[in-house]
């Protein structure tokens, strides 16, 4: 993969908070990291796909990395920096190395340098010049580690089809960087998996399977929920965040996907964390927003029936402003908050609204007015919202997770049930 690609799918993920395995496989693959990609693999669970093959494929590219340091640390072969990394404003002879660093001397002077800041084409280059002899008795070696580290270009003189791979596998990391399944499937169903597909492209079918096994989950949770739900109900809004950072709906933004802070399991590893805005003198306000004209269709209407439900946890917080923003015929927008009481025991907790008590709300200023929601106009987005209740810590974040939204016929409801 390409430096900037690279660049681009980290910020992408960034913006979601966590990344997923198969994620942070290709991010330990890309940047050269093979012992932690194997330190990493060994935890994977067993029953799971993703974790019997990336332990095998790190036991290849683990030992080429060992045999890479072993062969630097001997000597024997004069090369400069310059050599392998031509954009380096410095010069001097590779002299040793570590899983982590190169040593880098010039005169008298050594340099430390960490290994995984490097573009990989250094990575490769230096296999080139130390692992002659070894690449000589072993004609896949240097194959399997420039595809590992995505280096398309060195492939086409090696593996032809191969670099292909890479490319493909290059569309589909983007395709999930956006966030589209639907987008990433369809490349790859141009290019099947094979006996002579490269461990990426393997590697991504994976990925794009497991994801695709998540929306099938998801389908069934909801349907689950709406089960629960007294008779004529209709839910609006169901989300779980189970999908994971690729599968978060762009209807969630200013908050990231974050794995579940207690005990995490493979079904319930997912929830949605605050995101932290700062403010001039004080740290600010922790956020989640939801956009309902991204979330629903039509927009839902403020109705006296209409009910919210989630889980909440949070770290030092102690009130929870949901923030309701509607728009009336004229097109002008009003708001106005809902205070929830956060649980100072740092647990999961329950809370559970009716929208449409007018008797819940107050004025919440806009543009310098505090203006009501009223009842029957459409619901544009709700923006959870709290700010730390020590503002002198640093550490402060709520969660929120399993949100419901659904509009109520007939009998008051329950609720949902617990997870």
């Amino acid at each position: 993969m390409s430096l900037s690609g690279l660049f681009l799918f980290s910020v992408a993920l960034q913006n979601v908070g966590a990344v997923s395995d198969e994620a942070r496989a290709f991010d330990y693959l890309r940047q050269g990291r093979f012992r932690d990609f194997s330190e990493w693999s060994a935890r994977l669970p067993e029953n799971v796909p993703l974790g019997p093959y990336c332990r095998a494929l790190s036991q290849r590219l683990a030992g080429v990395q060992t045999a890479l340091i072993d062969a630097i640390n001997r000597g024997g072969v004069d090369c400069d920096l310059k050599q392998v990394y031509p954009e380096s404003p410095r010069e001097g002879r590779i002299v040793g190395a570590t899983p982590d660093t190169l040593t880098v001397q010039a005169g008298d002077r050594k340099r430390t340098l960490v290994w995984a800041g490097l573009p990989s084409r250094v990575t490769f280059a230096l296999a080139e010049r130390f692992l002659k002899e070894a690449s000589a008795q072993d004609p896949a070696l240097l194959s399997d580690l420039a595809e590992a580290l995505g280096l398309g270009a060195d492939l086409k003189t090696r593996k032809t089809g191969w670099a292909a791979d890479l490319e493909t596998v290059e569309e589909v990391r983007s395709a999930l960087a956006e966030r589209s399944l639907a987008k990433a499937e369809g490349i790859l169903a141009r290019r099947p998996v094979g006996d002579a597909g490269c461990p990426s492209l393997k590697l991504a079918h994976l990925w794009v399977r497991r994801l695709r096994e998540s929306m099938e989950a998801k389908t069934r949770s909801r349907a689950e929920a709406e089960r629960d739900l007294p008779r004529e109900s209709r839910m609006l809004v169901f989300e779980d965040f189970e999908g994971g950072p690729e599968l978060l709906p762009r209807s969630w933004s200013r908050g990231g996907i974050s794995e579940l802070p207690n005990a995490a399991t493979p079904a319930n590893r997912w929830c949605l964390k605050s995101a932290f805005t700062a403010t001039q003198n004080k740290y600010g306000e922790l956020v989640a927003h939801l956009d309902l004209s991204e979330a629903s269709s039509p927009h839902p209407l403020l109705q006296e029936r209409l009910h919210l439900s989630f889980r909440l946890w949070g770290s030092n917080v102690k009130t929870l402003l949901l923030v309701l923003s509607t728009r009336d015929e004229a097109g002008t927008d009003h708001e106005s908050r809902i205070e929830v009481p956060v649980d100072a025991q740092e647990r999961w907790q329950r809370a559970r609204l009716r929208l449409g008590d007018m008797t819940l709300h107050r004025p919440h200023v806009l543009s310098g007015e505090t203006v009501l929601v009223r009842l029957g106009e459409p619901i544009q987005s709700l923006r959870f919202q709290a700010d730390r209740a020590d503002a002198n810590r640093k550490e402060g974040y709520f969660c929120v997770d399993d949100v419901q939204i659904y509009l109520v016929s007939g009998e008051e409801p329950e609720g949902p049930k617990e997870k």
